[in-house]
């Protein structure tokens, strides 16, 4: 077991998204009264799977169990343990459309560098006519999920797998690419869908902000009607 407050975490746990509240209350309080029952995973140190996990431990003030993920071989490298990742979680959490979508994307992202880096290492030679050509991905519409179709034997994890559609990925990449962090999060939380946090993703970043105050209070039920609203008052005469 470690101390909650000082395990590093690897870029790859970052493709998946926070529990949301709710779900985290939960969590809490089964830790609370069960303690963890799964340790959480880390490869070379660092931590890969069990982000809330840490995160409640941290707040129970308790230690975490942990494991170390033996890895694919020699030769495992930041591709592997990404892939390793959404294979533990993408069947495991109840992710909406929206959410996967946003995984898809931050997973395409990932494979540009952690594919690179590989090509260097010379690692797994029989993968990278695969990845090879096609790591910096393309802009064409469906370009992120044809990035990771085309990557499948490199990565073992095809489109599919993701559940979410090549429109709705590409939209996941307008929104991580253009929006403010704070829309990003509410886009992962499940708490605002990744089509309608897109029509405002490259809109100002203070409007952004105040149309997510506006849904949080209730005053609108989407950020787009919520974004027109607020243009509206601006534009009408004093």
């Amino acid at each position: 077991a470690q101390m909650a407050t000082k395990i590093a975490v690897h870029p790859a746990a970052n493709l998946m998204p926070l529990m949301s509240d709710e779900e985290f209350e939960g969590l809490l309080a089964d830790i609370k009264e069960h303690g963890v029952d799964q340790p959480i995973l880390l490869w070379q140190g660092k931590l890969i799977d069990g982000k809330n996990r840490v995160k409640a431990c941290r707040l129970l003030g308790i230690d975490v169990p942990t494991k170390e993920w033996a890895g694919v071989g020699e030769g495992t490298d930041d591709l592997d343990v990404a892939t390793h990742v959404l294979k533990l979680n993408l069947h495991r959490r109840h992710l909406t459309a929206s959410q996967r979508a946003m995984v898809a994307a931050r997973y395409a992202e990932f494979l540009a560098p952690a594919a690179e880096k590989r090509m260097k290492a010379g690692v797994k030679a029989g993968t990278l006519a695969s990845i090879d050509g096609r790591v910096r991905g393309t802009t064409s519409e469906a370009g992120t999920l044809a990035s990771i179709e085309a990557r499948g034997k490199a990565s073992e994890i095809s489109a599919k797998d993701f559940g979410a559609s090549a429109a709705t990925t590409e939209r996941a990449k307008v929104v991580i690419d253009n929006a403010h962090p704070l829309l990003i999060e509410a886009v992962e939380e499940g708490r605002v869908s990744v089509s309608d946090a897109e029509h405002i993703a490259k809109e100002p970043q203070i409007l952004q902000l105040a149309a997510l105050k506006h849904v949080k209070k209730g005053e609108a039920k989407t950020v787009t009607k919520a974004a027109e609203k607020i243009k509206e008052e601006q534009a009408e005469p004093e």
